[in-house]
C-alpha cells in the first residue's frame, strides 16, 4: 500500500474508532459500521477516502454513513480495522455471520471473458473459482447464463 492509502487508512481508523458502531443483531440481517455526525459534509469527507480505499459506503438520514455487506465490510477490515480490540472483535464476529457470501458483479463481470474462455479451455468450475478467487457456484450460475 502506498503512503497515500496508508495516510487515509489511519486517518479512517482514528475516526471509526471515535465514532463508529459495529452492529451485529442477533438474526444476523443488520450487519453493519455505522458512523453518525451532525454535519453531513462531515460524512462526505469520510466517504471520499473510504471509496479511495476501494470501500463502498452510504449515507442515509440522521445523517449516517453506513458500510455494509461482505466485500466493503471485509476490505474495511484488512485495510482500515479499528485500535479498540472490542470493535475489532465484533467485526471479526461480524464477518464470521455470513454463511453465503454473494460476490458483487462489479467483480464478476470484469472477470467474464476470462471465466469463458478458461470453461472453453475445458477448466473445471472449481478451477476457475480458485484462478479468479470467487466461489464456484457463482462461476456455474453466471457461465450457466450464456448457455
Amino acid at each position: 500500500m502506498d503512503a497515500n492509502l496508508k495516510l487515509k487508512s489511519a486517518y479512517l481508523r482514528g475516526v471509526f474508532d471515535s465514532q463508529a458502531t459495529v452492529t451485529l443483531n442477533s438474526n444476523n440481517y443488520e450487519r453493519l459500521i455505522r458512523v453518525k455526525i451532525k454535519n453531513k459534509k462531515g460524512l462526505q469527507e469520510i466517504q471520499t477516502p473510504l471509496s479511495d480505499l476501494g470501500i463502498k459506503s452510504f449515507i442515509i438520514h440522521g445523517p449516517t454513513l453506513v458500510i455494509s455487506g461482505y466485500y466493503n465490510l471485509k476490505r474495511f477490515y484488512e485495510i482500515v480495522g479499528f485500535t479498540i480490540k472490542r470493535k475489532m472483535k465484533k467485526l471479526k464476529k461480524l464477518l464470521s455471520s455470513f454463511k453465503t457470501i454473494r460476490t458483487p458483479s462489479e467483480i464478476i463481470e470484469p472477470n467474464f471473458p476470462l471465466m469463458k474462455k478458461l470453461r472453453k479451455d475445458d477448466h473445471t468450475y472449481k478451477e476457475i473459482a480458485t484462478i479468479l478467487k470467487i466461489s464456484s457456484a457463482t462461476v456455474y450460475q453466471r457461465l450457466l447464463k450464456i448457455k
